[in-house]
């Protein structure tokens, strides 16, 4: 049974920068098999990169991998790019594939012209087919503004990329933004009048567990209000002292009415030099959604609200974002 729609994952990072990877190596926590054996029939792959020199060389590696994924497994993976094609993920016998860009340094360096930059997006979105979602920052401080262990909000460059993506039928993803740049993003949006959407593909609530990735209230309220989503993540810094602690971010999230998703984070990492681990055992690659999914249903939660956790609340913002006419 497919039943999972997931908003985040770094498989193709990991096919770019680990020697001799595969995407059926089951060591990246989100290779095809394990993809399939969770019942994942839509799951976005982030083109990552950090912010440093030659951020862009490693990026174009990514798109690559992703077009090669599509050649090289048409048989276990596709993109849906026609409306007709995307109606058809719940049901189709391949996993879906959504490309989306964590941190705008992967097309632009930190010295070049910004012209540069946004033509290298142009041409990312075009070898991509869609993109969709771009976060402007990662954990630090780039050229658009500022990363969630900062307190640097919007640049003017950030503002030239919010303006030219306009139109473009991208979202925003604030899961990096520090709270000064997310605020920030929200106000221009408004300012200016952009007709541009807003998720949090992988984060949780800082209420629940304080962390400056997590999301402080009004700004996941905020994000509801216009009609975004959080995807929630399974990474062990941003869930709390037990994997149950996911749960009570997911009750907290339905308690203020935020629209929630599926938004796991798994990526490789080397154990040696991450001996304690970054997720919990239960939930630690993406054969695990079944669990998850049993998990929650003995905590009661309502079938229709999992579902839509699971897999309708994001499969319907990605209809609205890419094939709405309104």
């Amino acid at each position: 049974m497919k039943f999972v729609a997931d908003a985040h994952c770094d498989l193709l990072s990991y096919l770019q920068t680990v020697a001799n990877a595969s995407p059926l190596a089951k060591e990246c926590r989100c290779s095809i098999p394990l993809l399939e054996q969770g019942g994942v029939f839509m799951q976005t792959t982030a083109i990552f990169t950090f912010t440093k020199p030659g951020s862009t060389q490693l990026a174009a590696g990514q798109v690559e991998k992703f077009i090669s994924l599509l050649k090289n497994y048409p048989e276990r993976v596709w993109f849906p790019s026609t409306p007709e094609q995307y109606a058809e993920v719940f049901f189709a016998d391949r996993i879906a594939l959504i490309p989306a860009i964590e941190n705008a340094s992967g097309f632009c360096e930190e010295n070049e012209p910004i012209a540069d930059g946004l033509k290298r997006l142009a041409t990312m979105q075009t070898q991509l087919g869609r993109i969709f979602y771009i976060s402007l920052t990662h954990h630090t401080e780039n050229r658009f503004g500022g990363g969630n262990y900062t307190q640097v909000g919007l640049k003017e460059d950030g503002k030239r990329l919010l303006d030219f993506l306009a139109g473009k039928q991208i979202a925003v993803d604030l899961s990096h933004a520090s709270d000064a740049l997310a605020y920030d993003i929200l106000t221009y949006l408004d300012r200016e009048k952009l007709p541009l959407q807003v998720l949090a593909s992988h984060s949780n609530f800082r209420t629940i567990h304080y962390h400056p990735r997590n999301l402080p209230d009004d700004l996941a309220i905020e994000i509801a209000r216009r009609k975004g989503i959080v995807g929630l993540t399974w990474l062990k810094a941003y869930v709390g002292n037990s994997y149950t602690d996911l749960f009570r971010h997911f009750t907290y999230g339905c308690q203020l009415g935020v629209p929630m998703a599926c938004g796991a984070d798994l990526f490789y990492y080397l154990p040696e030099q991450l001996p304690q681990g970054v997720y919990f055992d239960r939930y630690s690659n993406a054969s695990h959604y079944f669990v998850l999914n049993a998990d929650m249903t003995e905590q009661n939660a309502e079938k229709a609200i999992l579902e839509n956790f699971f897999a309708k609340n994001l499969h319907k913002f990605i209809k609205k974002l890419w094939f709405s006419k309104d």
